[in-house]
């Protein structure tokens, strides 16, 4: 409770205000202007606030607003300066190297070929697969029932491979045997290389074309005059090495008034024809006429010098 404290109570001195504690007394201490208004008054927290109002502490009443200004903290505070981020830049350039020592392991490993053993030889059998070696060097069969599903079998450059069919020479035929074919055409297909492979011709009905003689450009044709001479004269020129020009067609043409008898001849093998005066005769060779050996030419030779004798031939160039 507040009451009055004399000062110096026996003298009369001046009395201030205190506050009770029961066992001690607090002296009530105002703050006031020149004028001598408390400033240090607290109003109730009732009370609306007044801009001129001279108390330096107000209470705010809940039911009014007061203007805040000057310095104050806001939730998120400005930052400026330096400070540390979540991540840090780092220049390796700045960064001190270390030297490492000792063995470690790389991804890949470099090896030398040179620092490898040598490959066991010899009876090792080194390479081969799923096949026991009887004998070192040698060739082992393997049976082709042993392998379930198609298997396509193909020969070496080096040597030949055999193939036999299903069912022997005359037996009837079974199960799926291999059967050689060819092209249909209707028209000349397209010429291939010499040397290279080439489908076998057929016509509609498969059966094989034929060409009647030769390879066409394996025929070949010559013409010759002998005119007023007995000499043996080249009718056809002697073929390349090798090369046999068997003749398929001959024919003589006497253009005098004299007959004469000719001899055909290859060097070995020799004929006689008899060619009337202002006659001939013409004869195609089936099989043709073989020449006795290769390279050789094919001559004839008149028995009486006339003028001319003209004589056409076709051949054929064998091995």
């Amino acid at each position: 409770m507040s009451n009055n404290t004399t000062l110096n109570n026996g003298t009369g001195g001046d009395i201030i205000q205190t506050i009770d504690n029961t066992t001690y007394k607090t002296q009530v201490i105002t703050l006031a202007n020149s004028t001598g208004v408390n400033i240090a008054a607290v109003k109730a927290a009732s009370t609306a606030a007044v801009a001129a109002d001279p108390a330096l502490v107000v209470a705010i009443s809940p039911n009014n607003t007061v203007g805040v200004t000057g310095t104050f903290w806001q939730a998120t505070q400005p930052v400026s300066g330096t400070f540390w981020q979540t991540t840090q830049p780092v220049s390796i350039a700045s960064m001190p190297t270390t030297a490492v020592t000792g063995t470690f392991w790389q991804a890949t490993q470099p090896v030398s070929l040179s620092a490898l053993p040598a490959l066991v030889a010899g009876s090792a059998i080194v390479g081969k697969v799923g096949i026991d070696q009887t004998t070192v060097g040698t060739t082992n069969a393997v049976s082709l029932a042993q392998i379930g599903a198609t298997t396509v079998v193909t020969g070496g450059l080096a040597g030949t491979l055999g193939v036999g069919g299903a069912v022997a020479a005359g037996g009837a035929i079974t199960s799926n045997p291999v059967r050689i074919g060819g092209v249909a055409y209707t028209a000349n297909p397209a010429a291939a290389t010499t040397g290279t492979t080439a489908n076998m011709m057929l016509d509609k009905m498969g059966r094989v074309a034929v060409v009647q003689g030769h390879v066409r450009d394996l025929v070949g044709k010559q013409a010759t005059t002998i005119t007023s001479s007995t000499a043996a004269t080249t009718i056809i020129t002697a073929g390349g090495a090798g090369v046999f020009n068997d003749i398929t067609r001959l024919t003589v043409t006497n253009g005098s008034a004299t007959a004469t008898a000719i001899t055909l001849s290859d060097g070995t093998y020799s004929e006689v024809f008899n060619c009337a005066a202002g006659g001939g005769f013409n004869i195609e060779f089936n099989p043709p006429m073989p020449a006795t050996t290769a390279a050789t030419a094919w001559t004839i030779t008149c028995g009486t010098s006339v003028a001319s004798i003209y004589v056409g031939t076709t051949y054929v160039k064998n091995l």
